[in-house]
């Protein structure tokens, strides 16, 4: 396999096409139709990343996507015939880093290879893509705007509709509550037990059953609720089986339930019991039955009653039966007399009876011999016989009440039924045949009789059809056809003429039949023909011979063949009849069934052999040499006139019999036998075999001898030919010949020493181009051997195509008898093909008239290919610039233009403009500049040029092209010139910046779009947020407002209390002192009370609950601060109090709870003016800070052993003449940095899922940035904790 390489200095010399395929910018590629890559340029490279070497040995269809390979394969073996037109398509090829990019093919069938082009369209998908991902991110714009007002609105209507919903909810349980009241005391009042009995997770259960099932049973509701069993066992144990039966076909077949039967209570008391249920399927799968349970023992009762009334009257019944029968006997003796009359009827019966015995018979018989069915009006089978049995294979009892269609085979149309039924329907008698099918699935024919028999009113009221088996006949006659088919497809398909003559006596005779093959023999087809005699066929000469031979068929009455001659459609042709007479009951021929075979081709052959034969004997009369052949026995068969001549014969034929003994030379006779026996019994022929002889008057004569054994056609030995010459002449030619040609030889020996060694063969030829001489060179340029080559042509060797050309050149060396060479190919033993370039002289006899050629051959193949190589390779590359939109141009070593045509077409300049440095005038002002520098330092530096610039075309508008060219350098290290390529690159000029507008574009978009985003998700947080603290808001006021009246009324009364109580205390103390020793009674009871005490503790009773009441009064107030609920706009309001309000609610979380460490709270309040805000949502800001630095100290506190101090410090202060600052610091862990960027972020909590919504310091940003045009800042220091830093303005624009 090649290896794609990068192009070599000496190949950019020999091809500017090559050069281009290594400059293009387009992929370029040459391959196998089985996919490997035999070459490709450097652009795969740049374009997909793989290295020149990664290519090498690779099949580019297995680097295809996939998705795309099975449709690129099948572009390709559109190629693979003869087609020659190009096919593209786009494909996705993996790049080196794995991904795909897009590419646009174009592949060009070049032979058994492939061109291969590809332009990268990835930019072009990228833009296509970005511009739907733009569509796509507005349409989701649109769509998110939408949803969100969808959902505000939603949202607003859900909590309406919660509202509402709750209020509702609270109506249906309190009417669920009274309906199940009332349902409960339905229950309880209802005969009997209602009960719902239901299927769960695979188990059945009484899911509920009323109390009166107690009265039933006696066993409570709860325990059969429980447990099944406890129902189950109190039936009675006779009709337990039976009950489970009923309930598992009701639940199988979920039809309704009902069962009857006993059951036995716990006192042992036997009662009867009805249960009825329906069964109903809930949307989930669940059955349940709902039912009710009586008890029946009453009716049980009652029925058991009314079964003995019922023997009773049974009874009764059969007295009186009795005495009817009673009055039945005394109307017998009444009946007596009618015995008379019912005589008669008898022998009337009688005859009857024997009718009935002859129909009987006629029944048997037909029975026996015939297939009966008998049917109603509407053809249901009321009787068959055995017979009909027997043939269908069906019972009695499964053809009784059926119709026929039980043995319809379908063989028969709906037609053909319905017009027997239109027959039998009419009362008229239908007879016909019908296949019918057996029950085991075999046919068989009857032959049908249908009778219909009619009513009083002419109407059939039913039918007997009796039908017999023709089963058999129908088989027959289906063979019969068959046979009669299979001689009828004889009869016309046989390749010769098969004739029928009807013999109407000895000498007259008609045609009867033609076989197809006849038909077109004759020209006529047989209906012309039928019935007319021989004349009006033949001419009268054939027509009499024919009947001559058919009088001879007659008289003989056996078989005749015989040859003929017919002249037929004007062709006279020769054919082989044969005659068969066909002979009636008389052993008269009444018929003659002819076959004739057309032996014209051997008629023919036979006359061309005897002429042959003539032929070959005159042939052997006019060769100079004597010729004679022989049998076995050494007779002669034959011999030409010279021979018969020197055998002292007049003519040849006679010496046919004869043997050497008869000829003159009989004294050698045994000699000449004796050398035959050998070449017979050796079976080897004897060639040119020379013998000398000495005459008597001192010369020598010599005789060329030829003896050839003959074969018959089993190869077997039957004699032999053999000729002989006078040579003398020729031998001493011969004899100085060889002497001349040793000296030639030698001559020739020293040519071609010189020759070999210069590569060639040395060859002679005579006129027709035989070789007559060729040296042993001649293997290594043609493949042949010498002696493969003597005495064949040079242009057996040759491909058909250069014979001619080759003959030409011959030809004209033949007239001209000049020297000539030309070049031509060779095919080798093993079908290879060769060059040769030959050259040489013609041969001169003495009179100057050419008689053959000689010279030399060389092997040119090496050359040959290289040539083939290269204008492949050049071919190749031409197809390829074709393929592509790009241009190639050429320049002298100075860098200056001659021509350029691709450029003229492409600008529309003149030659005379391109020139030089013409061609820059076709360049875009702004690009001139850059392109001549380029230029210039590329020609000086000898280095490969590059630029862009934008091409004006010859319709004025400018497009963008990218320039590449390399210097071709002479061994010196001049350069001899430039070659380089203009590729347009317009579109993807186009395609970057549109994708850079687009980028930049849909960033802008997406900006937008995620502020959009973010705007809308602060907008649904802090409404959902809003109306959360709207309710939370609502609550606290009414919490406060409910804990506010009995607080001020406690709070007011705690004033009179003190009054009262120091009153009660001052009148005590008199009284001690006016009265020291009261009753002992009274004594007695102070001391049980500890009067001292109570005076003492008594006032500070009263106070504590005087600061009790005043803190709930703070708190109070403290609640309503933070709800703010009138406080929708801009109120002036001191921000401490919205503080200590805040602080005052999380109270409860900053002090200590049991085992843990309280939060001290640190106030600094600067001297702060009262601000214009929203008080309820800075409270909430505030909230949500304390609320965070609270959760994070604690979280400290359980993370970490060292002792803390937890401490929040909140400060205040003011910032310059306008704006006012709240910092609120924790000593938590602190925040981190990446959590501290997204602090403010909708939905960011670092809490687990139930303790946060992500929402609070989101909606604080919010309020504090948006709502009070202020700022929220967070410092903090990891493991020290966190500053949160409000700054708003102390007034509102």
């Amino acid at each position: 396999m090649h290896q794609p390489t990068s192009p070599r200095p000496e190949d950019l010399a020999k091809s500017p096409y090559h050069l281009f395929f290594q400059l293009a910018t387009e992929l370029m590629a040459i391959a196998t139709f089985d996919g490997y890559l035999l070459e490709v340029n450097p652009a795969w490279s740049a374009t997909l990343g793989w290295q020149l070497a990664d290519l090498a040995d690779a099949v580019w269809l297995e680097w295809l996507h996939p998705d795309d390979r099975p449709m690129a394969i099948a572009k390709i073996q559109q190629l693979s015939g003869d087609s020659t037109s190009p096919v593209s398509f786009l494909a996705q090829f993996r790049q080196a880093n794995g991904d795909y990019c897009q590419l646009q093919w174009r592949i060009i069938p070049q032979g058994e290879q492939l061109l291969l082009t590809a332009q990268d369209l990835t930019l072009q998908a990228r833009l296509n893509q970005q511009q739907h991902i733009e569509a796509t991110l507005i349409a989701e714009k649109i769509q998110l705007e939408w949803q969100f007002s969808e959902q505000t609105a939603a949202l607003r209507k859900a909590i309406k509709t919660l509202k509402r919903e709750m209020a509702e909810r609270k109506q249906a349980e309190l009417a669920c509550a009274t309906a199940e009241t009332r349902m409960k005391n339905i229950a309880a009042n209802i005969p009997g037990s209602i009960f719902q009995f239901g299927h769960h997770n695979g188990k059945w259960k009484m899911d509920y059953i009323s109390d009166g099932i107690w009265s039933i049973m006696g066993v409570r509701a709860d325990d059969i609720v429980r447990s099944l069993s406890a129902f189950v066992n109190r039936l009675h144990p006779d009709d337990r089986r039976a009950y489970i039966a009923s309930v598992a076909d009701a639940i199988d077949t979920l039809s309704p339930w009902h069962y009857e039967g006993r059951l036995i209570k716990p006192n042992g008391q036997i009662r009867w019991w009805q249960g009825d249920a329906s069964p109903l399927v809930s949307d989930t799968g669940e059955i349940a039955f709902f039912g009710v349970l009586l008890d029946i023992t009453d009716r049980k009762q009652i029925e058991a009653e009314l079964t003995q009334v019922q023997r009773v009257l049974e009874t009764t019944v059969e007295q009186r039966t009795e005495v009817l029968n009673q009055v039945i006997t005394q109307l017998k003796r009444d009946n007596q007399e009618r015995d008379f009359a019912l005589q008669e009827r008898q022998e009337a019966e009688l005859q009857l009876k024997r009718s009935l015995k002859e129909l009987a018979s006629f029944k048997f018989a037909l029975d026996q011999a015939s297939i009966v069915a008998i049917t109603d009006e509407k053809g249901v089978i009321n009787f068959v016989n055995d017979n009909f049995c027997k043939i269908s294979k069906y019972s009695r009892e499964e053809l009784i009440g059926k119709t026929h269609k039980i043995i319809n085979s379908g063989s028969h149309s709906k037609q053909f039924f319905q017009r027997m039924w239109k027959t039998i329907s009419n009362g008229k008698v239908w007879q016909g045949e019908i296949q019918n099918r057996a029950k085991d699935g075999t046919t068989y024919w009857v032959d049908t009789t249908i009778v219909p028999f009619l009513n009083a009113d002419g109407k059939p009221h039913q039918y007997i059809s009796i039908r017999s088996d023709v089963t058999k006949r129908k088989q027959t006659e289906a063979k019969l056809r068959d046979r009669e088919q299979f001689l009828r497809g004889v009869y016309e398909g046989v390749e010769h003429e098969i004739f029928v003559i009807d013999v109407i006596n000895e000498h007259e005779f008609r045609h009867a039949g033609l076989n197809s093959y006849a038909e077109k023999v004759v020209g006529k087809k047989t209906i012309e023909v039928l019935g007319k005699p021989m004349e009006d066929l033949f001419d009268e000469a054939s027509s009499q011979a024919i009947q001559s031979r058919l009088r001879q068929c007659v008289r003989s009455g056996k078989p005749i063949t015989y040859e003929e001659c017919l002249t037929l459609q004007g062709k006279e042709t020769w054919w082989l009849t044969t005659l068969n007479p066909l002979k009636d009951e008389k052993s008269r021929v009444y018929r003659l069934v002819g076959t004739a075979i057309d032996i014209s081709d051997r008629i023919q052959t036979e006359q061309a052999l005897r002429e042959s034969k003539q032929l070959l004997q005159l042939v052997f009369d006019t060769l100079p040499q004597r010729v004679f052949w022989k049998n076995r026995h050494h007779q002669y068969l034959g011999c030409n006139k010279t021979f018969a001549q020197d055998s002292g014969l007049e003519s040849p034929d006679q010496i046919i019999g004869k043997t050497d003994y008869d000829l003159p030379w009989a004294q050698l006779a045994t000699i000449f036998e004796a050398e035959d026996s050998a070449v017979m019994q050796s079976n080897t022929p004897v060639i040119n075999h020379q013998e000398e002889k000495h005459l008597e008057n001192g010369e020598t004569m010599w005789l060329c001898i030829n003896k050839i054994p003959l074969h018959n056609q089993a190869g077997e030995v039957i004699g032999i030919f053999g000729s002989y010459e006078d040579i003398s002449d020729t031998k001493r030619e011969e004899i100085e010949r060889k002497r001349a040609e040793e000296q030639l030889r030698q001559s020739e020996q020293r040519f071609r020493d010189v020759s070999e060694a210069a590569g060639e063969y040395l060859w002679d030829m005579d006129t027709t181009g035989v070789y007559t001489f060729v040296t042993d060179k001649a293997k290594q340029v043609k493949g042949y051997s010498p002696t493969e080559l003597l005495g064949y042509s040079l242009f057996e060797f040759m491909p058909f195509e250069d014979i001619d050309p080759v003959r030409v050149v011959l030809q004209k060396a033949t007239q001209q008898k000049s020297p000539f060479k030309f070049q031509h190919r060779n095919l080798t033993p093993d079908g290879a093909i060769v060059w040769e370039e030959v050259n040489g002289v013609p041969l001169l006899d003495p009179a100057g008239m050419v008689i053959g050629f000689r010279g030399t051959g060389l092997s040119i193949t090496e050359r040959k290919q290289a040539e083939e190589a290269l204008k492949l390779s050049e071919e190749r590359y031409r197809c390829l610039i074709r393929a592509t939109s790009q241009l190639i141009w050429l320049t002298n070593g100075n860098g200056k233009v001659d021509d350029v045509p691709e450029w003229r077409v492409y600008t529309g300049q003149t030659i005379e403009e391109v020139r030089g440095y013409g061609w820059l005038d076709a360049l875009h002002p702004e690009d001139k500049t850059i392109a001549v520098q380029r230029w210039l330092s590329a020609v000086k530096n000898k280095h490969p040029y590059e630029a862009e610039y934008r091409v004006r075309g010859k319709d004025g508008n400018y497009r963008y092209f990218v320039s590449r060219g390399v210097p071709i350098l002479l061994d010196s290290g001049a350069i001899r010139e430039w070659i380089g390529v203009c590729t347009d690159i317009h579109d993807r000029k186009l395609a970057e910046a549109a994708l850079r507008d687009s980028e930049a574009e849909l960033r802008q978009q997406t900006r937008e779009l995620e502020s959009t985003l973010r705007e809308l998700q602060r907008t649904q947080a802090q409404l959902v947020q809003s109306e959360k603290m709207s309710s939370l808001g609502q609550m606290v006021a009414g919490v406060a407002h409910e804990i506010n009246n009995p607080v001020n009324f406690i709070h007011g009364n705690l004033i009179h209390a003190d009054q009262y109580a120091s009153d009660l205390l001052e009148l005590l103390h008199q009284y001690q002192t006016h009265y020291p020793n009261p009753p002992e009674s009274i004594q007695d009871q102070a001391e049980a009370i500890d009067v001292d005490f109570i005076m003492q503790d008594f006032p500070k009773l009263v106070d504590s609950m005087k600061v009790g009441a005043e803190r709930i009064r703070e708190i109070v107030k403290s609640l309503r601060t933070f709800s703010r609920l009138d406080e929708a706009e801009f109120k002036i309001v001191d921000i401490h109090e919205g503080l200590d309000s805040t602080l005052m609610i999380l109270q409860n979380r900053l002090k200590g709870k049991p085992n843990g460490l309280s939060i001290e709270v640190v106030k600094n309040y600067g001297e702060l003016p009262l601000v214009e805000c929203y008080a309820g949502q800075l409270n909430q800001v505030f909230m949500n800070i304390l609320s965070n630095a609270v959760d994070a100290i604690e979280e400290k506190i359980t993370t970490t052993s060292n002792g803390i101090s937890p401490m929040i410090t909140i400060l205040t202060r003011t910032v310059g003449s306008d704006r006012i600052a709240i910092h609120i610091v924790d000593n938590g862990p602190g925040i981190p940095k990446h959590i501290k960027k997204r602090l403010f972020d909708p939905f960011f909590t670092t809490k687990q899922i139930g303790k946060g919504t992500g929402l609070g310091m989101s909606i604080s940003y919010q309020i504090v940035t948006e709502k009070h045009h202020g700022s929220l800042q967070c410092h903090s220091t990891l493991g020290e904790g966190a500053e949160f830093i409000i700054e708003i303005p102390i007034q509102q624009c």
